[in-house]
């Protein structure tokens, strides 16, 4: 068990302090080799390359409700942001006052209080 505790001390170091790195940790596996992923980087690469490629027809063509949170520091530029409405106008739209990408993560409180709000609606 120390020597998890140690491999994990020493990836949180070299991947550094933001939220997302917990998570990634957590998901690490010990082996003899150390701490290794439990996915194949080759298909994580290739599942990550499609996020790039436009989905516009499959988000206008959505017939559930919908609710786009945005964080502070989220990747979404206002621009993007006011896109992904306009081309669903019935989308429910929640700008936090901070988080980032990973809001669920570093902006925890935030994240669970506009979503357990918009779920609870009528």
């Amino acid at each position: 068990m120390a020597s998890a505790v140690r491999e994990q001390a020493a990836a949180r170091e070299f991947l550094g302090g933001d939220a997302i790195v917990d998570a990634w940790v957590a998901d690490f596996e010990l082996t003899d080799h150390g701490l290794v992923p439990r996915f194949d980087a080759a298909v994580m690469q290739r599942v990550i390359e499609t996020v790039h490629e436009p989905r516009w027809d499959e988000w206008e063509a959505l017939t559930v409700p919908t609710l786009a949170v945005f964080a502070k520091h989220g990747m979404f530029g206002n621009d993007d942001r006011k896109a992904l409405i306009r081309r669903r106008s019935q989308t429910d739209r929640i700008d936090l006052d901070g988080g980032s990408h990973d809001a669920h993560l570093d902006a925890f409180d935030m994240w669970i209080d506009v979503l357990s709000r918009w779920l609870a609606r009528e």
